[in-house]
This record gives structure tokens, sequence and C-alpha cells, in this order.
């Protein structure tokens, strides 16, 4: 019985080895937007690179760090934060967006997606993010 669970459980866990890839964000259905309180987050992008690393790209900064996967979770961690707009990296007003957050961000992988909740400003956001074919 203990075998059974053991295959089980490998054959459930993600091989770090098939998330390496592009993944883009989608947009939300008509449906979604209709019946849902949740807000959808969009023009976002993630590249896993072979060497645990990657570069997250959404529509005013761009993220690098290492990335690792435990059984079905995508775990990032920040190394380093630019705006897309290199006049702001500069600017002292937005200094506080050169900052890495200390946390974490983890992804839950299924079906060739990432997905994610985060909250902004006090609303619930939802990320889903599909692997692009390369």
């Amino acid at each position: 019985m203990l075998a059974i669970y053991s295959i089980l459980f490998l054959s459930c866990a993600v091989n770090s080895k098939t998330v390496i890839g592009s993944y883009k964000s989608e947009v939300p259905s008509f449906l979604n937007n209709l019946f849902t309180t949740n807000c959808y987050l969009k023009n976002l992008s993630i590249e896993l690179f072979k060497d645990s690393t990657f570069k997250y790209n959404s529509c005013a900064q761009v993220s690098e760090g290492n990335w690792w996967v435990v059984e079905d979770t995508l775990f990032m961690k920040c190394q380093s934060i630019k705006f897309i707009e290199e006049k702001f990296n500069n600017d002292p007003q937005y200094t506080k967006g050169l900052i890495c957050y200390s946390e974490v961000e983890y992804f839950l992988i299924k079906n060739n997606k990432l997905k994610s909740t985060i909250t902004v400003n006090k609303k619930k956001c939802s990320i889903t993010l599909s692997k692009e074919n390369n």
C-alpha cells in the first residue's frame, strides 16, 4: 500500500525541467469579468531559465532572481528589480519601487499554467500565466 501512495505522490510532483520556459498572462474571459469580484492582472510575463534564474516582467518593472519548485509550487526570490522606463530608476521619488520584497513569490503549477493571487488596494487579484510553446 505504501508503494502505491509513493507512486501517486511522485506522479503528482512537478519536474523542475518541465516548468522551464516562457509564460504570459491570460486575458480573462467575459464571464470571468462579469461574475467575479476578483481583478485580473494582465501584461505579465515570466521567463524561467535552466540555471534556476528568472525574469519577471510587468507593465512597469522587470525583476530577476532565482526560482525553485517544491511539489506543485513554483517559488521565486527576487534579487534585483528595475523600472522599464529608465528615467524612473534614477529618480529619488521612486526608490521604494527598486526594492525587492523579502517575501518569496509563489505560483501553483497546473496544466502548463502558473496561478497566484495577490492583494492590490485591498482587493484580491488573480494571476494566471500560460506556458508558451517554444
